[in-house]
């Protein structure tokens, strides 16, 4: 595996080693694209932190979108595949 795929699954690492103490740590753009249930719990714990933007086209995180719908980037949102109902 190469250095720059390295840094781009260490905060998922983390989450999986167990919450971080340090939250300003955590590439939260990187965070609020994936799919992975413990990251959208951990968006869902910290709602500050989220980038709609980012968030906004993940498939996974429609409750969070639905919650919170004047904070989705539209466009965004039209490359969700779960946008529509």
């Amino acid at each position: 595996m190469k250095l720059q795929q390295l840094i781009f699954f260490l905060p998922f690492f983390i989450l999986s080693c167990g919450t971080p103490t340090n939250n300003e740590k955590i590439n939260w753009a990187k965070l609020s694209a994936s799919a992975e249930p413990k990251v959208i719990q951990l968006l869902e714990e910290n709602p500050t932190k989220i980038i709609w933007f980012t968030l906004s086209a993940n498939p996974n995180a429609i409750k969070l979108l639905e919650e919170n719908p004047t904070k989705i980037n539209w466009p965004q949102l039209s490359k969700n595949p779960k946008a529509i109902k």
